[in-house]
């Protein structure tokens, strides 16, 4: 999702070919872009007779919606963006590194609220329905955010203590579905913690 004055910029591209070309310019928004690997972004395995054609119409088309200003270059192209810009993607980064560097520092609530906010942006699908390469290596990156997002939730609920550490419990069994080998070995002290605060408790009968 990318809002921009309020308004979100993929809800008024019309179709989907100039949705993939959005998406990939606002992935790679610092660097410009060869219009070679645009073609290859649209038309992954068969590029038709028409490709380069084809490509300057769906260009042209992005610019009128975004603006000549946002969408820059001839050959190369490359995406400006005013600074205050909302992409989801970039937010979902920023918020994990700041909910693991909260959580290093025992700033149990201002974890939380990042480890929240990273957790619900990472959850969303991306590009629903494609299944080019760069689209799967993305989706493996918003699961490994999920998962950090989640390991930060469940500690900063921990450490927060009382009723949040039901929310841990919650987080503990997410963490078990979406990686139950990957974290187990990780060590943290956290993990510790949680196994012992969330652990069934028996009770004992004996027999005369």
């Amino acid at each position: 999702m990318i809002e921009l004055e309020g308004r979100r910029l993929e809800a008024g591209l019309p179709g989907r070919q100039e949705r993939l070309l959005f998406v990939y310019l606002v992935d790679n928004r610092m660097r410009s872009v060869a219009r070679d690997e645009l073609a290859g972004v649209l038309w992954p395995e068969d590029a038709p007779a028409a490709a380069d054609a084809n490509l300057r119409v769906i260009v042209s088309r992005l610019r009128r919606l975004l603006g000549a200003d946002a969408l820059q270059g001839r050959g190369d192209l490359g995406l400006v963006l005013p600074a205050d810009a909302w992409i989801d993607l970039e937010v979902a980064e920023r918020k994990v590194h700041e909910a693991e560097a909260a959580v290093h520092l025992e700033d149990w609530s201002r974890g939380l609220v990042a480890a929240t906010i990273a957790w619900a942006i990472s959850s969303r699908g991306f590009l629903v329905g494609e299944d080019a390469p760069w689209v799967v290596e993305r989706r493996r990156w918003l699961e490994d955010v999920r998962t950090r997002a989640l390991e930060c939730d469940a500690a900063a609920s921990l450490g927060i203590g009382g009723s949040e550490v039901a929310a841990a419990e919650r987080d503990a069994r997410r963490l078990i579905e979406l990686a139950p080998f990957a974290r187990a070995a990780t060590g943290c002290s956290w993990t510790r913690s949680l196994a012992a605060a969330t652990q069934p408790k028996h009770s004992s009968c004996t027999s005369s």
